[in-house]
């Protein structure tokens, strides 16, 4: 969505976290998830708990759903969770 550090920081001051992330990790955060196509969050949401998210579009760019890979965190390593992102 492009938001400015404001509107980032107002965004995760609004959701209950376990672990409040810095904003600059956030914004790195989103910005990997940008590039590489899907989302992850390693504890900060839910203690123990990693989650691997991409929303799928249609042929306009419209987004049509969410899906979720949700499990415990230190079940799989980098490059597992990197299979189950792409």
């Amino acid at each position: 969505q492009d938001l400015d550090r404001e509107a980032v920081e107002q965004r995760i001051a609004k959701l209950r976290w376990a672990e409040v992330p810095a904003t600059e990790a956030f914004i790195a955060d989103m910005e990997a998830a940008r590039l590489r196509g899907w989302a992850i969050d390693d504890g900060y949401y839910l203690k123990g708990v990693t989650s691997i998210a991409t929303v799928i579009r249609a042929a306009g760019g419209d987004v049509r759903a969410c899906m979720t890979a949700t499990m415990f965190s230190g079940q799989h390593d980098a490059a597992t969770l990197g299979m189950i992102g792409d």
